[in-house]
């Protein structure tokens, strides 16, 4: 056997022309079909016989094996001076005779008139003498007149017979006329090993074989497949066994009979679907019987996987007659691919729904709607309900009474048309009621708990935004909007990172997933399978960093010892310039500026995990970010302020109490919290994007330490009109982003002491 499970001859053809043995040795030629053998076992020798003419033939003998000439016209060369009418056999050699092709029967194409003359294998025409259902299929035998089971060229090929496609030929011509006279086959059967002893072997036959009587490998053991040549089909008239190739692997593509298994292309054998197998894509195959690269019997299990299932997130589209559609896969990425027409017509697929796909050998999918029937597992299901961890917990945690596995497949809806893959552990990240339907799932029972887990669910939910399993954080330098070659509306993003700096662009804009992606923020985004920004989401909040050991960090107005996460991020910025910085490493973070007692400089965006642990630190080698407008909760008087770290920041409660009293909603509020160095007054400064100052306030004089300005964006509310001057002295904030810089001194001696930004 070799690879892929071929069958390989050992018998070599004789060169078809030399005179050497004649000239050499004077020996006498005959000349006729070689049509009969014997052979000896004792001796190890051949007898043949050479049929001259009908009432004319010639015997020789050899330990040569030239039985691959049977039926061909031959010449035999032998010792005329032979004691005894079997004379000695110098060499045999076809003549005229010739073998066109050797192959499987299955390798020849389908032929469906009875009456061709003519077959085409692999872009080459072979004539034959006779029609397909008169050229005779015989079998490789003693005395080479015995037909094979289907006794002509059409019943073995022809219509849509499929039984002897496993099977190997060759075609002879005979007389060198150029056209095919006849096939010959060495039948075989691929059988099971019931029982093995010392000397004998039970087959699935349930023919008994004693093992020095036959040609057998060393070794066999029951369970054992092997291939059967009976002793009348074979040389050496001898029961021949061959231990069959086995493999194991998953079907991962599916063209007609032809399935893809481990980087190698099989053809299932009739014989496999007679077992009850499906062979579809997905099946995982376990000691599969291979010979001459078709599939005989195997263990299949799980007749489907998660990995056969994807959701269609787009609308089919056609180009130059082929149709394509955009899938998302179980591994998360996403990925345009080309259809299979079914039955000549397009597939009609909906956008949002679950499928398992097959291939062809062109790469073109065929998809099925998803069905809770013969998938293997012991639960499928098409509803059901997300449940949450505990009575004291709102986490997800079940769906139905089935367990949600921490590596479970969940493919989410979300956002009304955003579609992503998340693991299980993720879900279980997520409050139960974010999940408002369950379309389909999967689960196994657990004999150790006693709950079934869930493996794969197509879920919807309720949230504007999902984060993935591979999310990336980045510092925003640059975000234009511009068209991809579709015509959508896309941005074009670069970002600093960790890894330095990475130009991207983002999916088509829909809903509010992108948003994020502004100039100068710090944020969190997964990529699609292309490489695109999919989601993205501002993270970190400004931090003065008031202690820092390598391992640790504590902040200002945070007492709490944060140790750092295993798979912890530094990034370096220049965020006053909206820039990356290169070349430093962790051991370059410096501690907050302190200007003034207990009033602390932000000067890093740190983001925690759920224990507290610090997985990200952008720091800003200014020492001194410039403050992002963010909430501030459990601020009820000026002093709560004064104890924040420095930015803009958008309070959450209505009430309260500081001079002149900030009333109103809570959003129509801006405070600007800073440290001043030095005794004097400062300027608060607005300016629009268009860089346009509208606002202004000057301060009275304030002593060094924390304060803070308050403005109200909104023209309306009780809190206006506000106390400086400008556009938005008493009018509403136009809808917008706002730059903001508190400074001191006036003309050379100006000094910055916060600049930040918020939006409207």
């Amino acid at each position: 056997m070799s690879e892929n499970g071929q069958l390989v001859s050992k018998t070599e053809l004789v060169p078809k022309a030399t005179t050497l043995l004649e000239s050499k040795y004077e020996g006498k030629i005959v000349e006729g079909t070689l049509s009969q053998f014997s052979y000896n076992t004792n001796k190890e020798e051949w007898t043949y016989e050479i049929a001259v003419s009908t009432s004319d033939t010639v015997q020789v003998k050899s330990t040569q094996d030239f039985t691959a000439l049977m039926g061909q016209i031959v010449k035999a060369v032998y010792d005329n001076n032979t004691t005894g009418k079997i004379k000695d056999a110098y060499g045999i050699f076809a003549t005229d005779s010739e073998v066109v092709l050797t192959a499987r029967f299955g390798d020849l194409p389908k032929m469906t008139t009875a009456t061709d003359t003519s077959f085409k294998v692999d872009g080459v025409t072979y004539k034959l003498d006779k029609a397909l259902n008169e050229t005779p299929v015989m079998q490789f035998t003693a005395n080479n007149n015995t037909k094979y089971e289907a006794e002509t060229l059409y019943a073995v090929a022809g219509g849509d017979t499929v039984k002897y496609d496993a099977q190997t030929f060759t075609a002879v011509d005979k007389d060198g006329n150029g056209k095919i006279d006849f096939f010959s086959v060495a039948p075989f059967q691929v059988l099971k090993v019931n029982y093995v002893n010392k000397t004998e072997f039970r087959l699935s036959n349930n023919m008994k074989y004693t093992i020095e009587d036959v040609n057998v490998y060393d070794g066999i053991a029951k369970d054992d497949y092997v291939v059967y040549t009976a002793a009348a089909n074979t040389a050496t008239d001898t029961d021949t066994f061959v231990k069959a190739d086995m493999i194991s692997g998953k079907i991962t593509q599916k063209d007609g009979n032809d399935v893809y298994v481990d980087g190698n292309w099989y053809t299932l054998d009739a014989s496999y679907k007679d077992e009850g197998n499906t062979g579809s894509v997905g099946t995982v195959l376990a000691d599969a019987v291979v010979v001459n690269g078709y599939l005989f019997y195997a263990d299949e299990s799980g007749a489907t996987n998660v990995e056969d299932y994807v959701v269609v997130v787009s609308d089919v589209e056609s180009s130059f007659g082929q149709d394509q559609v955009k899938l998302l896969f179980s591994d998360g990425t996403k990925k345009v691919v080309d259809l299979a027409k079914v039955g000549g017509e397009s597939q009609s697929l909906t956008v949002g729904s679950l499928y398992t796909y097959d291939t062809n050998k062109d790469g073109e999918y065929t998809l099925t709607t998803a069905s809770v029937v013969g998938t293997g597992f012991d639960k499928a299901a098409n509803n059901g309900q997300v449940k949450a961890q505990s009575s004291s917990s709102s986490k997800a945690g079940y769906i139905d009474n089935y367990a949600i596995a921490d590596d479970a497949v969940i493919f989410v809806k979300y956002n009304t048309n955003d579609y992503k893959v998340i693991s299980g552990a993720t879900m279980k990240t997520m409050t139960a009621t974010q999940f408002t339907a369950v379309s389909f799932y999967l689960a196994t029972d657990n004999s150790n708990t006693g709950v079934g887990d869930v493996n794969m669910a197509y879920v919807t939910s309720n949230a504007t935004t999902i984060k993935g399993g591979d999310t990336f954080y980045g510092f925003v330098t640059s975000s234009i909007e511009t068209e991809n070659e579709d015509g959508d509306k896309i941005l074009s993003v670069t970002l600093w990172t960790a890894e330095g700096e990475k130009k991207l662009n983002t999916v088509k804009v829909t809903g509010s997933s992108l948003d994020a992606l502004t100039t100068g923020a710090v944020v969190s985004y997964d990529l699609d399978s292309d490489g695109n920004i999919d989601t993205a989401e501002a993270v970190g909040e400004p931090a003065a960093i008031t202690s820092w050991d390598g391992n640790a960090m504590t902040f200002a107005g945070d007492a709490k010892r944060h140790e750092m996460s295993d798979d912890v991020e530094y990034i370096f910025i220049d965020d006053s310039e909206d820039v990356g910085a290169d070349g430093l490493t962790s051991k370059d973070i410096a501690l907050a500026d302190e200007p003034s007692e207990g009033a602390f400089t932000s000067n890093a965006y740190i983001l925690t995990d759920d224990s507290g642990d610090v997985v990200l630190v952008v720091y800003d080698v200014d020492n001194e970010v410039d403050a992002k407008e963010t909430f501030l909760t459990g601020i009820k008087s000026d002093q709560d302020v004064k104890n924040a770290a420095d930015g803009v920041y958008t309070p959450t409660e209505k009430e309260f109490a500081a001079s002149g009293n900030i009333t109103g909603e809570a959003q129509d509020n801006r405070i600007i919290k800073f440290s001043a160095p030095e005794e004097a007054t400062y300027t608060l400064t607005i300016v629009n994007s268009e860089g346009e100052q509208v606002y202004t306030e000057t301060s009275g004089k304030m002593e060094v330490g924390p304060h803070f300005f308050y403005i109200c964006v909104n023209g309306a509310s009780t809190s206006a009109p506000n106390a400086g001057d400008g556009t938005y002295k008493t009018e509403s904030f136009a809808k917008g982003s706002y730059n903001v810089t508190v400074t001191t001194g006036t003309g050379d001696n100006v000094k910055t002491v916060l600049t930040g930004s918020f939006t409207v």
